[in-house]
Formats: C-alpha cells, sequence, structure tokens
C-alpha cells in the first residue's frame, strides 16, 4: 500500500467539512442529479439520500417525494438554504455506520459515496443501507480519483459485495458508464429494484 494511499484511509470528518467550505466542486456537484427520472421510476413518497453533500439532489427531490432525508458525517454550508426552501427536506449529521433509524425509506440513494468508505467498513455500511430502503440505489466510481477514494474495485466485486450484504441476487448493475467518455474510469449505478424499473 502506498504512503500516499495509506494517508488517504486518515480521512476524517473535519476533512470533507473543509471541501465543503471551500472546494467549488464540492459545492456544485451531485452526480444524482442526473438519475432524477430513474429514481422517480421507483415510485415511493420517501427518500433518503446517503452523503447528501450540497444538497443539490435534495432540492430537486423535494418536488417529487413527500419526505426527503439527506445524511452526510459533513455539513455543507448550503444544506441551510436547501432546508429553508424546502419544508418536507431534513438533513441528519451523522456517519453512515452509526446511523439508526427506526423506519424504511421507499428510496435509499447515493452517488460519489461509497466509494470514499475504507473497505472494511462496506459490509456494515451496505447492510445498514439495505435494511433501510425498499428501494436502494447507488451510483459507485470505479476508479482511483488520486485524494479520496478508499475503496476501489471492479463493478464485479461492488456487486459480490452487495450480494454478502444482501443475499445473491438482490442487487444488479443498472447501467456501466465511462466517466466523461474515459473508459478506464468506469461509474456503475447498482440497485435491487425490479428489472424493468
Amino acid at each position: 500500500m502506498s504512503e500516499d494511499f495509506q494517508q488517504r484511509r486518515n480521512l476524517d470528518a473535519d476533512y470533507y467539512q473543509r471541501l465543503h467550505e471551500s472546494n467549488p466542486a464540492f459545492q456544485n456537484n451531485n452526480w444524482l442529479t442526473d438519475e432524477l427520472a430513474t429514481l422517480r421510476s421507483f415510485g415511493g413518497r420517501s427518500l433518503l439520500e446517503v452523503g447528501c453533500g450540497n444538497g443539490r439532489f435534495l432540492r430537486l427531490a423535494a418536488g417529487h417525494w413527500s419526505e426527503v432525508v439527506g445524511v452526510d458525517w459533513a455539513r455543507s454550508p448550503l444544506i441551510g438554504d436547501v432546508l429553508h426552501e424546502c419544508p418536507n427536506v431534513s438533513f441528519q449529521q451523522a456517519d453512515v455506520l452509526s446511523l439508526r433509524m427506526d423506519r424504511k425509506f421507499d428510496v435509499v440513494a447515493s452517488a460519489d459515496f461509497l466509494e470514499h468508505l475504507p473497505p472494511e467498513a462496506l459490509p456494515a455500511a451496505l447492510a445498514n443501507l439495505h435494511r433501510l430502503g425498499t428501494v436502494n440505489f447507488h451510483k459507485i466510481a470505479c476508479y482511483d480519483d488520486g485524494h479520496s477514494h478508499l475503496s476501489i474495485f471492479p463493478v464485479e466485486r461492488w456487486l459480490e459485495l452487495f450480494s454478502q450484504a444482501a443475499g445473491a441476487g438482490t442487487y444488479r448493475a443498472h447501467t456501466i458508464t465511462p466517466r466523461k467518455g474515459d473508459k478506464t474510469k468506469l461509474v456503475v449505478t447498482i440497485t435491487n429494484a425490479p428489472t424493468g424499473r
């Protein structure tokens, strides 16, 4: 394991908090915004976005689900505006590993999030997300971003991890696309939604 990669394993909530406060990409990008139509096709009245970051998707989702909850272990300075504008949106600052909710959401979604977790945290995280949602939908980068991706796996390994958390055949790859046309940087969406949805 390289020294650079070893240093990445020490990233914490404070690191991401600083990025949310100062990094334009963290303040402007949200990969789930491109997935609104797919997520709407799953139906339901409630949605949980894990790793919600700047809240851009929460704002969009507010017009389509009665209840929208965002979770992140850092609090973007932009979340306050979303909460003010969208009364059906709430936010919880928490680590996905310690996230406990006594309910199930119709849809649980994340994007550009799971690959930031260390590999040893994935079994518990995926089991927790599966438990929290009727339908799960996760968009994952399968490549090294050079600064904060800790779980860098091919699509097949991600599917194995989801199967281990929820049972074989429960999850499938919905789409596999190259990031910005680069075939060496694949992005997979993985879901347990019934085929055809």
